[in-house]
């Protein structure tokens, strides 16, 4: 009974919240765009300098990155440095329904990013909720049925894209090249 409970509060709140956001839709080049959020899931070290080297990466070509990353931890893992754009989500901050709360998810979602990006390719639903609740212009994010209705270009991945999160954001990133802004005139 919890199970249901749990599942239809979580689909409430979703549904809800993702319908009162209001966000601007652009067709805009990845390498003009300028404000880029990052999502992502920490097991580990590794995965944590993998994302802080794409975010850095994302830096040096003039773009205002902030990163929202999530851990199943009470706290941040010991081995983070704490740093201005990224912030973290851990299992206290997240109700027992999956709805995430805190400023930083807060400002997170509010923020008017021109690219939201999910790496976590599996599936989270406190992700999920950041992510459609979010006022970015574009969301892009690995394959999943539940996130059609919110994402904008997703990718189907293959075992190897879920064990390397290089190979997946090269994979991102030549299809975020790819899109050709809209000629208005």
């Amino acid at each position: 009974m919890k199970n249901f409970i749990e599942k239809w509060l979580y689909a409430r709140k979703l549904t809800r919240d993702a319908r009162r956001v209001e966000r601007i839709l652009t067709n805009r080049s990845f390498s003009c765009t300028s404000q880029v959020g990052i999502m992502g899931f920490i097991n580990n070290e590794e995965d944590l300098q993998q994302l802080e080297g794409y975010m850095h990466r994302l830096q040096k070509e003039g773009k205002e990155v902030h990163m929202l990353l999530f851990t199943s931890q009470k706290s941040p893992p010991h081995y983070y440095m704490p740093r201005l754009s990224v912030d973290f989500v851990t299992r206290k901050m997240v109700n027992w329904y999956n709805i995430p709360a805190g400023e930083a998810v807060w400002s997170f979602r509010n923020k008017p990013f021109h690219v939201l990006i999910d790496l976590c390719p599996g599936f989270r639903k406190d992700m999920l909720y950041v992510a459609a609740t979010s006022k970015a212009s574009l969301k892009v994010g690995s394959y999943h049925t539940l996130r059609e209705p919110y994402y904008d270009l997703m990718l189907s991945l293959d075992h190897r894209y879920e064990e390397n999160l290089q190979t997946y954001i090269r994979e991102i990133e030549k299809y975020l090249h790819k899109i050709k802004p809209r000629d208005h005139e």
